[in-house]
């Protein structure tokens, strides 16, 4: 085990026992709710969409013409046909109207990421909810697996009961006390089998909610 995690092969480690299954609740809209708004890919899009927009402001600001305001002071002195102070105040516009084209495809061009984000978004929301379900379903799948396995269990004590039973009284065979044992062994290790299957569906299905 320590060589598998890198660690100094004399590193003491415990190993704990599988837990029993818990009871798990599980609301399927919620659980999606959660998803989306904790799944980096989501979050990623989002960005991106906002990303896209601001480059359209961008592009559409370069329409706005070029606004300045001019102020002249001029006094002229020793000459008399001339007031002896002159003030101005000039407002001008700059605008290119040659490269309104180029800014029109530009922007054109800027608004249609934008729209491949929010697809892009949407696909990805989509990926999400199925995601979450497939998770949601498995996690139900090893719940039910869990019940079945414990009858199994149940079952093959009660069978394992009874051989002793007949065995002790020369009325059934060592071979059958022996195939009881062993059906008794391989039912324990399937329920052992379901029950970390149903810990690793529930950890898949934390990960498809963006809480690992």
């Amino acid at each position: 085990m320590n060589k598998l995690l890198g660690r100094d092969i004399e590193t003491p480690f415990t190993v704990l026992e599988v837990p029993d299954a818990e009871p798990y609740v599980i609301d399927t809209e919620a659980a999606e709710d959660i998803a989306l708004s904790q799944r980096p890919e989501i979050k990623s899009a989002k960005l991106y969409i906002e990303f896209a927009e601001n480059e359209v402001r961008l592009k559409k600001a370069k329409y706005i013409p070029e606004i300045g305001v001019e102020f002249n002071y001029i006094a002229n002195f020793n000459i008399e046909l001339l007031p002896e102070n002159i003030a101005t105040v000039g407002l001008f516009a700059k605008y290119d109207v040659f490269q309104w084209g180029k800014k029109h495809k530009e922007v054109s061009k800027k608004k249609k990421a934008v729209l491949q984000a929010e697809n892009e978004l949407d696909e990805t929301e989509a990926q999400v909810r199925i995601d979450v379900n497939s998770k949601i379903r498995k996690l139900e799948e090893s719940a039910v697996l869990i019940g079945v396995t414990e009858l199994e269990q149940i079952a093959a004590r009660e069978k394992l009961r009874v051989t002793m039973n007949k065995y002790k009284v020369q009325k059934a065979l060592l071979t059958d006390l022996l195939e009881a044992e062993s059906s008794l062994e391989d039912k324990n290790d399937n329920h052992e089998k379901a029950v970390l299957d149903y810990w690793t569906a529930r950890a898949d299905l934390e990960k498809a909610l963006g809480e690992l």
